[in-house]
């Protein structure tokens, strides 16, 4: 506790120099980083019903209530991280659970549901931190990238695993949906243009976000460097 209060209090002393509206902006940045960590811990609630119903093994279940307490940590990071920049303490907003997908009680709507959010956005997910994290870092900044980047490699891990679960369950059901998935997630992702950012790329590489060059780099043919072997791997059930 007190190395991140130190790291907060030195990277307050960074942020002094930078001018009202700037610092605005990058509360903006990790503001939207934590409410959609922290929207995941009803994402992961969703998954365990799902689990349940299709009889997954205890070690899903286990791995899906987990996550869904992982992920409440790791917003309260990145709330903490927001409320340096904005200067005053931040927290969530009562989460509109219209916005949540409701859970999917059949083997083929669950495995499509994971191949997208998980296999493939939390793959994409997983690089942009990795790219993040190889830069030099506000000490209060990299702390929050780490541990996003390790719940990144966790949500992957748990997917794929979940996939392999159902191919073996049910491969006549799942092994469609779960190719079907990937292709559409793929070229999804590929499609999106990333909403420009005002603040200057040197400012967004300092302080742990990705310029807009750098997210189309991924989404093009960098995604499917890192999805395409993912979802072989899977749908071999391996």
């Amino acid at each position: 506790m007190s190395d991140d209060r130190t790291s907060r209090l030195e990277l307050e002393r960074q942020l002094s120099g930078l001018a009202p509206e700037v610092r605005r902006a990058l509360d903006g940045e990790w503001s939207a980083v934590a409410a959609e960590t922290h929207a995941g811990v009803a994402h992961f609630a969703h998954f365990a019903l799902e689990l349940l119903s299709l009889a997954a093994p205890p070690e899903l279940l286990e791995g899906a209530n987990r996550a869904a307490l992982d992920e409440l940590a790791r917003a309260r990071h990145c709330f903490a991280l927001a409320s340096v920049y904005a200067g005053r303490e931040l927290g969530p907003l009562p989460l509109p659970l219209r916005s949540i997908p409701p859970a999917a009680f059949d083997m083929a709507s669950a495995v499509e549901r994971v191949v997208r959010q998980g296999c493939v956005d939390e793959a994409l997910a997983l690089a942009e931190w990795q790219l993040i994290r190889s830069r030099p870092l506000p000490n209060a900044v990299a702390s929050v990238v780490s541990l996003l980047l390790a719940g990144a490699a966790e949500k992957l891990q748990l997917a794929h695993t979940f996939v392999c679960f159902a191919l073996a369950e049910n491969g006549a059901v799942a092994r469609p949906a779960a190719e079907r998935a990937f292709a559409r997630a793929l070229a999804a992702r590929r499609a999106e243009v990333p909403a420009p950012s005002p603040l200057p790329d040197a400012v967004l590489r300092e302080h742990g976000r990705l310029t807009v060059a750098e997210r189309m780099l991924l989404r093009g043919d960098e995604l499917a460097r890192l999805v395409e072997p993912l979802a072989k791997a899977a749908l071999r059930g391996v």
